[in-house]
């Protein structure tokens, strides 16, 4: 997702993992932990952080198939940003507007991924 850093995918049951991510940003390395659940009957997953800058963020994702060849990804999150200073209302709708950015390009990257591996299968 055009980011360097390691990635560790930790099996707690048949449906709910452990990853865990550093991933270098700039000067930076931002480290998070997640439980994520999956629901492969609702073509659905959840995550909590655990861990990292925005601990106990929630997101919630859903693929919604629209005909035979193609689905959308629905997502519902709830982020959880600690700071000392009071956000205005301008600083938390630019807050959103940067993720909203960043995650939407990371699915882009990885559908293309996603897109090159499928045809290697067919």
């Amino acid at each position: 997702m055009n980011m360097k850093g390691l990635r560790k995918i930790e099996r707690i049951s048949g449906d709910t993992i452990i990853l865990r991510e550093a991933a270098d940003r700039g000067e930076k390395k931002v480290k998070k932990m997640k439980l994520i659940k999956l629901h492969s009957a609702a073509l659905s997953w959840h995550n909590v952080q655990i861990s990292g800058p925005n601990k106990y963020s929630e997101f919630l994702y859903q693929i919604e198939p629209i005909n035979r060849r193609t689905s959308k990804l629905n997502f519902t999150g709830i982020m959880v940003i600690y700071s000392k200073l009071k956000l205005t209302p301008r600083a938390m709708r630019k807050i959103a507007s940067t993720e909203k950015r960043s995650d939407s390009t990371a699915w882009k990257l990885l559908a293309k991924v996603m897109a090159q591996q499928l045809k290697v299968i067919q």
